[in-house]
């Protein structure tokens, strides 16, 4: 269709990132990927959460509590 010579009036190009590359990959391979970043970031970011609730000065003040007993 764009090669040739009628182009319709409108036109959507739509590009997902996830299959972007240098070389060319099978599906598989590209979920796959996407699959283990996806899972990194979520995995750091539950490491991020645990952190920030276990310096949160209420959590603190509660297990201090809990420890006196």
């Amino acid at each position: 269709m764009l090669a040739g010579d009628k182009l319709p009036h409108r036109l959507q190009l739509v590009l997902h990132p996830i299959n972007w590359a240098v070389e060319d990959r099978p599906r598989e391979a590209i979920f796959r990927g996407f699959f283990a970043e996806w899972r990194r970031d979520a995995e750091a970011d539950w490491e991020s959460l645990l952190e920030k609730i276990e310096a949160h000065a209420a959590v603190r003040e509660h297990l201090a509590r809990g420890q006196g007993r």
